[in-house]
């Protein structure tokens, strides 16, 4: 299940992004667990970033993953993913991502399954694993963004 939170004003498809999260899911088998995700803005993504990170300035995408070790058996929320469409809409900044332009609806959807992958365990700290992490997330939108 995906519980989306919209406080913009532009449009999302939750039935794309559940697909996605449903083919995330599959592939590593997490049945039928839940994810918050939030779609914010600048101003707000700014400040979540600072509080949490400690970081004065806006990105991309947050991702919080649940503890499930305190978790009740009927909550079965993984995680809650933050977007900034804001920067989704800087569609030059991912040009290198791609090798092409994309439109910021497409970088919104892979901005999500970035924060899914995050969710299912990645880590992006490094180089390498950032790397990784992109290759994941152009194949997942190759085969199920539609």
């Amino acid at each position: 299940m995906l519980e989306l939170t919209n406080n913009t004003k532009t449009r999302i498809c939750s039935r794309k992004a559940l697909r996605l999260q449903s083919a995330i899911f599959d592939f590593y088998k997490l049945g039928d667990r839940e994810v918050s995700l939030v779609v914010v803005g600048d101003r707000k993504m700014r400040s979540l970033n600072r509080d949490f990170r400690g970081i004065d300035k806006t990105t991309d995408v947050l991702t919080f993953t649940i503890n499930n070790q305190y978790q009740s058996e009927d909550n079965k929320l993984l995680g809650e993913i933050f977007i900034n469409l804001d920067e989704a809409r800087r569609v030059d900044k991912y040009e290198s991502i791609f090798g092409r332009k994309q439109s910021y609806l497409y970088i919104f959807y892979f901005l999500f399954v970035h924060g899914l992958l995050h969710l299912v365990g990645y880590d992006d700290k490094k180089e390498s694993e950032r790397k990784a992490m992109i290759e994941l997330g152009k194949y997942f939108m190759t085969k199920y963004y539609k």
